[in-house]
């Protein structure tokens, strides 16, 4: 516990990696991946923001056996392979996320072929080419139950998208909610989220982590619009 951060070094004394976290059951460790804290690092030493790009969409690796049940075929896996032979897998959206750029575009089961026409089969490249691509729109070819389908997505601006103030009223917090709370509920990222109730919620028997999408009887899609409604109700 604790060494969340640290490097990770192999035999050579090289450092291949920062801990990440662990899971003492299971004797595991996860690690992240260089390259993209080298990216980060190098940003920060030269005084230029850190950009983060995606596409509010979740994708997870699969190995190319699993991929084959859905319908990935012996040549496309084999140009994979070819281009990163230590790869074992390609990835996959596992969820797009309710409201978000590529909702209704993306479906869960895609195979990511290829972005902005580059072949695309790990995080680290994925996540290159979206930081690199904030309010572009790339195309996108993905495998969907065994055929090629091209498609078209914008790419969000991450930080945009992020809580980044809050409100306390009564000893209770509320903010804006985050793309994690739209992911957990799959719901588009509009309201705001009951951080603490405290007594200003609790008397209305409103939990923590609860979604305001109306109040008074009108639309909440922001800390903004909670703010306008609570100061036109007092001076009422």
């Amino acid at each position: 516990g604790g060494s969340s951060g640290s490097p990770v070094i192999d035999l050579d004394g090289d450092v291949v990696a920062l801990n990440a976290a662990a899971n003492t059951k299971t004797a595991s460790s996860f690690f992240l991946p260089l390259p993209r804290i080298q990216y980060a690092l190098e940003r920060l030493q030269s005084g230029q923001k850190i950009d983060r790009g995606g596409l509010q969409t979740v994708f997870v690796q699969e190995s190319f056996r699993d991929l084959a049940r859905l319908g990935l075929d012996e040549k496309t896996e084999g140009r994979a392979r070819e281009a990163d032979p230590a790869n074992n897998g390609m990835l996959m959206v596992q969820q797009v996320i309710a409201g978000g750029v590529a909702d209704g575009i993306l479906e869960e089961g895609d195979i990511l072929l290829s972005l902005d026409n580059k072949l695309i089969i790990n995080f680290v490249d994925l996540e290159a080419l979206l930081d690199s691509s904030i309010g572009k729109t790339l195309a996108i070819s993905v495998m969907r139950q065994g055929k090629v389908i091209a498609l078209e997505s914008a790419v969000a601006d991450l930080h945009k998208i992020e809580p980044v103030e809050f409100l306390e009223l009564g000893d209770a917090i509320v903010q804006n909610m985050s793309i994690q709370h739209s992911r957990a509920m799959d719901r588009p990222q509009e309201g705001v989220v009951v951080m603490r109730p405290g007594y200003f919620f609790n008397s209305a028997n409103l939990p923590q982590a609860s979604v305001i999408v109306e109040l008074d009887g009108k639309p909440i899609k922001n800390l903004d619009d909670f703010i306008a409604v609570v100061k036109a109700s007092s001076r009422d």
